[in-house]
């Protein structure tokens, strides 16, 4: 009877263990995903109202790793300028969840992978005053 106790609230404890563990794990991702949107939101926001392109995050040091990603596109899903990549080799990008977000509503958010990349990407995109999309992303770094 002692061992099928033993066994009954081990199996409750590892159970109640493992639910807290999600839980907590759920939270901290949402948090972070919430810190990385406001910095690309409030860097986004700051070339669009300046103009100055700053591509390195503050206080880092890999500018490979830690470089925002900027992709300039027009109305149409058309590549006027992109920080990291030919042009002449990007598609339209009219496609893409955070510039259709952007362009209907003024902004928009979405993680993603990028195939030419080969990277998860944290993207963020506003919609500027002459119709054009500004969209700023920032890679998760490699495990």
């Amino acid at each position: 009877m002692k061992r099928k106790m033993f066994c009954y609230m081990l199996t409750i404890s590892l159970f109640s263990m493992l639910v807290t563990l999600i839980i907590s794990l759920f939270f901290s991702y949402q948090t972070f995903r919430h810190h990385i949107f406001n910095e690309l939101e409030a860097s986004a926001k700051m070339y669009n109202e300046t103009g100055i392109i700053n591509l390195k995050r503050p206080n880092t040091k890999d500018s490979s790793e830690e470089s925002y990603r900027i992709t300039l596109i027009g109305p149409t899903g058309d590549v006027y300028y992109d920080s990291c990549k030919d042009i002449t080799q990007m598609m339209n990008q009219y496609d893409k969840p955070e510039v259709l977000q952007a362009l209907f509503s003024g902004n928009g958010t979405a993680v993603r992978y990028a195939d030419d990349f080969k990277k998860q990407y944290y993207w963020y995109a506003i919609k500027r005053e002459n119709g054009s999309v500004l969209r700023i992303g920032i890679a998760l770094a490699s495990p």
